[in-house]
């Protein structure tokens, strides 16, 4: 079964957003012969999300995902929180965690680097990282075009 990972997720996306949920983040990843979909959801009121959420979507979204040709017998669905690292991708997500404690991967010319530190704010090209831990100055500018992940690092 051949699926385009990306269109795939838009579609799971919307699908959630009609029982009040937001997709964080979405992963296929193969294990001997079954599909394995990671699905990494939040509530759209923001309020914490419980186990009891992710079981009362489950099912459904494996019906979603039947329906459109995505999931068979062969295949395994997992709904959990995006946990305390969460991963931030969209503007909606930077929004809501500026001021937050974030870890960035990104490509600069042919390396890649991993800076901790604030995220102090952002744009359509750049995110600003504040206060960095591992070295590289007060505040950096990162190209959102060479980002490989940003993480919210937990400070519990």
């Amino acid at each position: 079964m051949y699926v385009d990972a990306a269109k795939l997720e838009d579609e799971v996306r919307n699908h959630l957003i009609r029982f009040g949920f937001d997709l964080i983040d979405f992963q296929v990843g193969r294990a001997a012969q079954t599909t394995v979909y990671r699905a990494f959801i939040d509530r759209l009121d923001e309020s914490p999300l419980k186990l009891a959420d992710c079981e009362k979507i489950t099912n459904p979204l494996k019906l979603f995902m039947t329906s459109i040709g995505a999931f068979d017998d062969r295949c395994v669905l997992e709904v959990s929180s995006p946990g305390l690292d969460r991963v931030l991708k969209r503007d909606k997500d930077f929004a809501r965690f500026v001021g937050s404690k974030v870890r960035v991967r990104f490509r600069e010319e042919m390396a890649k680097r991993t800076v901790i530190g604030s995220l102090a704010g952002f744009t359509g090209e750049n995110l600003t990282i504040s206060g960095i831990e591992n070295g590289g100055g007060d505040s950096l500018d990162v190209s959102r075009e060479g980002l490989i992940e940003v993480r919210l690092v937990s400070e519990v």
